[in-house]
């Protein structure tokens, strides 16, 4: 992954996610896949050493703690990602103490885990090893796994739920790029912010004023618009919020603090498209899946089972790949 796809994901989890699909899902997985993941731990013993992969913000690694406490079990669970993540900062306040029990290490490169040979009894990832070089994962995973290890992954689907919400954001962020919402924006609120307050009123007479003002109207009409109309408008809403709240600044801390405000807003939103075009080439078809279970093969895995995985609704979200050792 190249340094500047990790800097969208840190964006990301510093923007305080759970999980990488925080738009189709409200806050840790819920339901039916939330379920999968704690059937998966209750099933492990006292004891078990726990490998979380790509854990983002340690959305299943708070599982596995909090199944571990509910069935007065003990776990060791180390969760690491690429990224440099902030699972404190994501996590709910009721939840935190969950965090003493898990090992975050941002910065870690699957292909390259800091940890001992044969060190876990169970790894796992969630939306996690299609982002990885799989191979040389797949390769670590064989070498930190004990000889009774197993493993669950849940992993993103073609035709899944999730895809179909990654195409609607792709053609929102090109909607706010085709408008120049933030654009606009940013030349009506250097206008407003470097003139004086006392003579801001003075600004609707004249036509260079007027003809931003418009601009920005009409690009943020074409944004609500699209909102009213989409499935999943959450980065259209954001981008109106962010628009707000800087213009909103200028009258109450200055022009310095709302150009600060616009441009980190935009600059959080835009990064969104790296991490959907790395989802969309994260998603696997049935071919890839079998081709997947013959690379654990080859690293000294087998059983492997391949499945879907759907929500509550019926809606299809992921496959879930299922390995044990042969050793």
């Amino acid at each position: 992954m190249t340094d500047e796809k990790i800097a969208g994901w840190d964006q990301y989890w510093a923007h305080g996610f759970l999980t990488s699909c925080a738009d189709a899902f409200r806050g840790n997985y819920e339901g039916a896949m939330r379920g999968a993941w704690e059937t998966a731990f209750s099933a492990l013993p006292e004891g078990s050493r726990i490998l979380d992969v790509a854990t983002g913000n340690g959305a299943i690694a708070l599982i596995a703690a909090a199944t571990a406490r509910d069935q007065g079990k003990k776990f060791s669970i180390d969760a690491f990602d690429l990224a440099r993540i902030d699972p404190h900062k994501a996590t709910a306040r009721q939840h935190r103490e969950l965090l003493d029990d898990i090992r975050f290490h941002p910065r870690v490169d699957a292909a390259a885990l800091p940890f001992a040979d044969a060190e876990f009894d169970f790894v796992c990832g969630h939306f996690a090893l299609e982002y990885t070089a799989v191979e040389r994962a797949v390769a670590e995973l064989d070498r930190v796994c004990d000889k009774q290890a197993a493993g669950l992954f849940v992993m993103h689907h073609a035709n899944s739920v999730i895809l179909q919400t990654t195409a609607e954001e792709k053609r929102h962020l090109a909607l706010l790029d085709e408008t120049a919402l933030f654009e606009h924006a940013g030349a009506f609120i250097d206008l407003v912010g470097s003139t004086a307050p006392k003579m801001r009123a003075h600004l609707q007479t004249l036509p260079h004023a007027e003809q931003l003002r418009t601009a920005l109207n009409t690009a943020a009409a074409r944004v609500t618009e699209a909102v009213g109309t989409a499935t999943h408008p959450e980065i259209l809403r954001t981008a109106l919020t962010v628009v707000a709240d800087a213009y909103n600044q200028v009258g109450t801390r200055g022009l310095d603090a709302a150009t600060t405000r616009l441009a980190s807003g935009s600059e959080q939103i835009r990064a969104n498209a790296s991490r959907l075009a790395d989802l969309v080439a994260a998603a696997r078809s049935r071919k890839q899946m079998a081709e997947l279970e013959s690379l654990f093969v080859a690293n000294h895995f087998a059983a492997t089972t391949v499945d879907t995985l759907e929500d509550d609704n019926g809606l299809l979200i992921g496959w879930t790949l299922e390995i044990n050792r042969n050793d």
